[in-house]
């Protein structure tokens, strides 16, 4: 029976990791995709680019205002194409974040029953920073829009700050157990790869 148990434990850590690396990947691979959009945009010193980041945080409606025309029509679609990629991106932060809340509870199983318990919490903020953010998404295709809503960016900076705040909180939890874990993620790793190491020993031979 215990051996059952530590390898379904150690079955659902391969998926988790396995869950994180390809999320890992293709969260870069956006995130240089939006970059590229970004800057296809032909923007010059000292026009800033046209980042959604730069939009969410925008100080007032003036300032969106003052930026959309700096970034013209040829800005706006770049935005447009950055924000759709970012749909995507979310999807892949979302599952690699629960992964990650989930394996930082087990690490921390080890050390500390009752944060261990917490990771699940820390999961279902990933979700609704996913789902704040989908919403911080929708506002910011509104003001881009053709008609002046420019006057909903504060919303958007708000849906922006409250999801930002959640992710933070999610990440010194991840962070809290590699503090405590990273002999454990050593060891796991070890036993998890030694079957592939024996694998590609065997075929060598």
């Amino acid at each position: 029976m215990s051996g059952s148990l530590v390898g379904d434990t150690m079955g659902l850590e391969c998926i988790l990791w396995l869950v994180l690396t390809v999320c890992g990947i293709m969260m870069t691979m956006l995130a240089l995709r939006m970059r590229t959009f970004a800057r296809a945009a032909g923007t010059t010193h000292p026009t800033p680019l046209p980042t959604q980041l730069r939009l969410e945080f925008a100080a007032t409606p003036g300032h969106v205002r003052k930026l959309l025309k700096q970034w013209k029509e040829k800005g706006r679609t770049s935005l447009r194409r950055q924000i759709v990629l970012d749909f995507l991106f979310i999807l892949a932060y979302l599952f690699a974040g629960v992964a990650s809340a989930l394996l930082a509870g087990q690490v921390l199983a080890d050390h500390s029953p009752a944060l261990a318990e917490v990771s699940a919490l820390v999961a279902w903020m990933w979700v609704l920073a996913a789902l704040l953010d989908v919403a911080e998404n929708a506002t910011l295709l509104l003001v881009i829009g053709e008609e002046d809503r420019t006057w909903l960016q504060p919303v958007g900076t708000l849906f922006a700050t409250f999801k930002w705040l959640l992710v933070v909180g999610a990440v010194a939890y991840v962070i809290l157990a590699v503090r405590f874990g990273v002999p454990h993620v050593l060891s796991r790793l070890g036993t998890l790869l030694a079957p592939l190491w024996a694998a590609i020993t065997l075929c060598l031979c």
